[in-house]
């Protein structure tokens, strides 16, 4: 292209007329208001603001220019919010209906029966195996110089220990009775299976020391209540024996005064 051709390529355009804008348009649109060349964005008169428009000039713009001045107004009221009046007129009325639906079903003088009391069923006692599972997990050694990797799980007695030493009249009442119904909760412990009877009854009477009254080996000794057995398995009678060998896992020792 030669020089003259692009000079008067460039000449064949138009700028356009809005001062903010002066885009260079090759097709420039005239107003037909006030007669200016403007762009394509620029040229409906609501774009230039033009200054020369009236209703008969906006009548004859073309329709995609045109704003429905009644679309606005209908727009407007559209959102415009319902008077409370009238808002408060259909929610009583809707309100009216809804209770005519509800006497009509649900008549005030229908006999309604009344709810019976929900009965709980009694709790159930815990299993022996999940009683002695909750049971390992408190028990903590009876022997202070054993630690807990010392030993493992399965060479352990797990177990309480507790102390009934009131004096009783036999004929009265029994040990085990006496037990129930006055002892303090026992104290769950372990300990090596191994061990022989009489060093557990000196740990045990060790830590049991507070509760005994003084009272001294000779006038102490370990028990343990068994339903298939009438009288009370005397332990310290086997002082030579393995704890392991005496004792169940999950039975409760008593520590018991001499009758």
């Amino acid at each position: 292209m030669t020089e003259s051709n692009q000079h008067s390529l460039f000449n064949s355009g138009q700028h356009c007329s809005l001062p903010n804008c002066n885009t260079l348009d090759f097709l420039p649109l005239l107003c037909k208001a006030c007669q200016a060349s403007f762009c394509k964005d620029h040229a409906p008169v609501f774009a230039h603001n033009c200054p020369s428009a009236d209703l008969k000039t906006l009548s004859s713009v073309s329709q995609s220019d045109q704003v429905s001045f009644e679309s606005i107004d209908d727009l407007i009221s559209s959102h415009r919010p319902t008077p409370a009046a009238s808002a408060t007129t259909a929610q009583l009325e809707r309100n009216a209906r809804a209770k005519e639906v509800l006497d009509k079903h649900f008549p005030k003088t229908a006999k309604t029966t009344p709810l019976k009391p929900t009965i709980s069923a009694a709790k159930k006692p815990l299993s022996p195996a999940i009683q002695l599972m909750l049971l390992k997990k408190r028990a903590t050694c009876g022997d202070p110089k054993k630690k807990e990797g010392d030993v493992p799980p399965h060479e352990r007695w797990y177990g309480t220990v507790n102390v009934m030493i009131k004096d009783i009249n036999s004929n009265e009442v029994t040990l085990k009775e006496a037990c129930d119904n006055e002892a303090e909760a026992g104290k769950p412990l372990w300990f090596p299976k191994k061990t022989i009877t009489g060093k557990v009854f000196d740990l045990i009477t060790d830590l049991l020391q507070s509760r005994l009254n003084s009272l001294n080996h000779t006038q102490l000794q370990l028990r343990v209540f068994r339903k298939d057995t009438i009288e009370p398995v005397i332990l310290t009678e086997k002082c030579s024996t393995a704890w392991g060998d005496l004792v169940k896992d999950g039975e409760e020792v008593w520590v018991t005064r001499k009758q």
